[in-house]
């Protein structure tokens, strides 16, 4: 399966994109590639930049979150590490899109948290100057009822979601397409985070098996340290074992998500699937997930 262009498969282009089973990463500019500063293990979530994780994973829906930097700058931060300007990582996105004409890709761009973000007409106009024609003329709500065939046809490839332009811009933007799995789906414990999605998703009013969704349904495998394990992690790296932090709970995510796609979610209808530390193992049974539908 070549990961680059998945979506050029005559199955996925006669579907939309609620209909699909998409991977994606959580966190996504949080990377290791970008460098490591003291704690950084409990808030880096990936070790690939946001160019490898479209190729070599297949990911489609990547999660942005700005902030407020120097000057008139836009960061990608998360929590007390900035990553990168915003405009490298879009650039990356944009770069994607001009080499495989056949993807669609979500943007999810939020706030950062606690930090503060002012500066939402310059993130448009930047966002505007390096997409170009891509930059979506449809509000996300129109383009999810367009099939994936449709989007590439008329070269609508970038889906935008978010609140970050609620603001006075006259971009259509909202996060009003998507139901969101936060605040079930993101835990300090990974049992207890399957616990939540299974709550959520599987047995209570299944969304998740909905074949005539309207929204995308989000379904983020976030592990997120508590304050006690936090410390007892930080004791860890001062007697140097570097194991610490939010990677080694994503390893056990990641094979506990991959067990339950090849048995018991088989035959489910999971939509956006992201995780921490996403690789091309599991954007590879994420994106066959489609293939066991047909």
């Amino acid at each position: 399966m070549n990961l680059r262009t998945w979506m050029d498969d005559s199955r996925i282009k006669s579907k939309r994109l609620p209909e699909i089973c998409i991977p994606g990463s959580h966190n996504s500019a949080a990377s290791r590639f970008y460098g490591r500063v003291v704690f950084s293990n409990f808030v880096h979530c990936n070790n690939l930049s946001v160019t490898e994780q479209l190729e070599i994973c297949g990911c489609r829906f990547i999660d942005i979150r700005v902030s407020d930097g120097t000057s008139d700058n836009i960061c990608v931060s998360h929590r007390f590490i900035v990553v990168d300007s915003v405009s490298t990582i879009l650039s990356e996105i944009c770069g994607f899109l001009q080499r495989f004409p056949s993807e669609v890709v979500i943007i999810s761009v939020s706030k950062d948290y606690d930090r503060d973000f002012t500066r939402h007409h310059n993130l448009y106009q930047m966002m505007s100057t390096i997409f170009g024609d891509l930059m979506p003329k449809l509000c996300s709500d129109r383009l999810l009822n367009k099939t994936v065939g449709e989007l590439v046809q008329i070269n609508q490839r970038l889906v935008i979601i978010g609140d970050v332009f609620k603001n006075g811009c006259s971009f259509q933007c909202s996060d009003d397409g998507m139901d969101n799995s936060w605040y079930s789906c993101h835990n300090s414990d990974v049992d207890q985070l399957f616990s939540n999605i299974e709550q959520k998703w599987v047995n209570v009013g299944a969304p998740i098996d909905s074949i005539h969704r309207q929204r995308l349904n989000s379904t983020g495998l976030a592990t997120t340290k508590d304050v006690k394990t936090i410390i007892k992690d930080v004791l860890k790296i001062f007697a140097f074992q570097f194991d610490a932090g939010l990677e080694s709970d994503g390893e056990k995510c990641k094979k506990l998500l991959c067990d339950k796609m090849n048995n018991e979610w088989k035959s489910r209808q999971l939509n956006l699937v992201s995780v921490d530390y996403i690789d091309a193992h599991v954007g590879s049974i994420i994106v066959a997930h489609n293939f066991t539908q047909t």
